[in-house]
């Protein structure tokens, strides 16, 4: 019991750890807490210790839009203190990743990918490589 009680406050630190540039709000998927994103829209947030933690050590929060079939996107992290690494997901947070960025020396990820089908998609924010390396990063949603 008292593991569901660390991934229910760990699930919550990750809503409360993001907060949008212009509005945005959280969104549920099954068994997982993200933070809704609009195409056009810049957010702010900060990997941190108690962000959702992946198999490898590194922290990730979750990211959810909206997308319809054939859309093409463009999804930005820039970070301070990590390189930043992006994964476009399909259909839920375990799901079929369709797309990757990795951040080249200026710290800056970008993914361009076109979408598949009409349906809800997830962004990975996370860090590159393996282990904990944490800082605030901006990301961003726009259409190509």
């Amino acid at each position: 019991m008292m593991g569901k009680h660390l991934l229910a406050s760990t699930i919550a630190s990750l809503l409360l750890a993001a907060s949008p540039l212009t509005s945005g709000s959280a969104a549920s998927s099954p068994g997982w807490q993200v933070n809704a994103t609009v195409y056009g829209q810049t957010y702010r947030s900060e990997l941190t210790s108690t962000s959702l933690r992946a198999a490898d050590g590194s922290r990730i929060e979750l990211w959810s839009f909206s997308g319809r079939q054939d859309d093409c996107v463009v999804i930005r992290m820039t970070g301070a203190g990590f390189t930043p690494y992006l994964q476009l997901v399909q259909g839920s947070p375990g799901g079929q990743v369709i797309g990757e960025g990795l951040s080249g020396a200026n710290r800056s990820a970008r993914l361009d990918a076109q979408l598949p089908r009409t349906e809800v998609y997830f962004i990975k924010a996370t860090s590159a490589g393996s282990g904990e390396q944490l800082g605030r990063y901006t990301l961003s949603l726009d259409s190509c």
